[in-house]
């Protein structure tokens, strides 16, 4: 059988059944229409919350009545729930307009702004430098590391003004930030840009209140995933139910801690929870150079 890359792993089990709770609670998740996003979105529905936002007006289409279906066929404390799928306004994520749209869009939720999860990302052809076509290399710096600047821009006030809320920000970054290897210069560089950005912006509002950190989602067989080297696909053996679920459970209560850190979506989580001290005190997770 096909085994996944290595984690890189702080827990000594992959991956554990995960109970969490998003009764009230608003979400929004950006990104295309991929099997993450959907997966997030179902995930947050089974949990509870109150209004889904997503980015992608077809995957909010086709949807809404899911949702729905998902929150009244799962019950938690003996309540039935109704979940709601909104879309904010499909401006492009590298767009100036950005901001604007946002800001009339998140008027109009009477409950605030409590977790965004980022999942925009873009993955061009594995080939090294001077082998690539100069504007698709750039591209994913546009869309990853850009992209991720203007939805921190656009929602974070929203985010950070909400009462009571969770004020969770989690970005995707992905295990190929840790390691280098031929081509994907771009991809890989991207993300480990938005590692350490994060982390900024976990350094400059954690006296709001915001918790920010990133996830890797696994080795799932998503749209990105499948423009990876035909030997490298082979590995992606994770479901999209993973980093669903993993990430939900992550943010349906807030981990300041975990503040600036990388987390991987295929650790156990209750066993991550009980290394908090020792990660805290060692400042792990974190992106340094070893002397």
């Amino acid at each position: 059988m096909a085994r996944g890359p290595p984690d890189y792993g702080i827990t000594s089990i992959d991956y554990t059944k995960t109970i969490h709770n998003l009764t009230g609670k608003t979400i929004l998740i950006t990104g295309t229409a991929g099997g993450i996003e959907k997966a997030v979105a179902r995930s947050a529905a089974r949990a509870g919350a109150s209004h889904i936002i997503v980015s992608d007006v077809v995957f909010c289409d086709t949807l809404i009545d899911e949702l729905k279906r998902a929150g009244r066929c799962h019950y938690h404390r003996s309540q039935c729930l109704q979940p709601i799928a909104e879309c904010i306004r499909p401006t492009s994520l590298t767009s100036k307009t950005l901001n604007a749209s946002a800001k009339a869009d998140m008027s109009q939720l009477p409950t605030g702004l409590d977790i965004i999860v980022n999942m925009a990302g873009r993955f061009e052809p594995y080939i090294p430098l001077l082998e690539s076509d100069p504007d698709r290399y750039w591209s994913a710096f546009e869309v990853n590391l850009k992209g991720a600047i203007n939805i921190a821009r656009a929602f974070l006030p929203t985010l950070l003004n909400t009462i009571r809320g969770l004020k969770t920000l989690i970005n995707a970054s992905s295990i190929g930030a840790l390691t280098t290897r031929g081509g994907g210069g771009s991809y890989r560089t991207t993300k480990l840009g938005i590692l350490r950005f994060t982390e900024f912006l976990s350094n400059d509002y954690a006296a709001q209140g915001l918790a920010a950190y990133c996830v890797h989602p696994g080795a799932v067989a998503t749209e990105l995933g499948l423009g990876l080297p035909q030997e490298m696909q082979a590995v992606l053996i994770d479901k999209p139910a993973l980093p669903g679920d993993a990430i939900v459970w992550l943010a349906h209560d807030r981990k300041e801690w975990l503040g600036g850190r990388y987390v991987s979506c295929t650790w156990d989580m209750p066993e991550l929870v009980a290394k908090r001290e020792e990660i805290v005190k060692g400042d792990k997770l974190k992106m340094r150079m070893a002397f």
